[in-house]
């Protein structure tokens, strides 16, 4: 969860690619609470990247038991 709350703040404050980096490398580590990071608002400035919302697919993908 560290690396998700650090992509959070990297978000927060312009830094979108080392924002992706982070919450890239926190779902390597597990993390796969897509509700919350679809719906958290630290990560707003992140929804129109690409990146991002490949991220989010990656998640749901995992949670349905197929790879994205």
């Amino acid at each position: 969860r560290c690396l998700y709350n650090l992509g959070c703040v990297l978000a927060r404050v312009g830094r979108a690619d080392d924002a992706i980096v982070r919450l890239t490398a926190a779902v390597a580590a597990g993390f796969d609470d897509l509700q919350l990071m679809s719906t958290d608002p630290d990560l707003t400035p992140l929804r129109s990247d690409e990146r991002f919302r490949k991220l989010l697919a990656q998640i749901e993908a995992a949670a349905a038991g197929k790879t994205p």
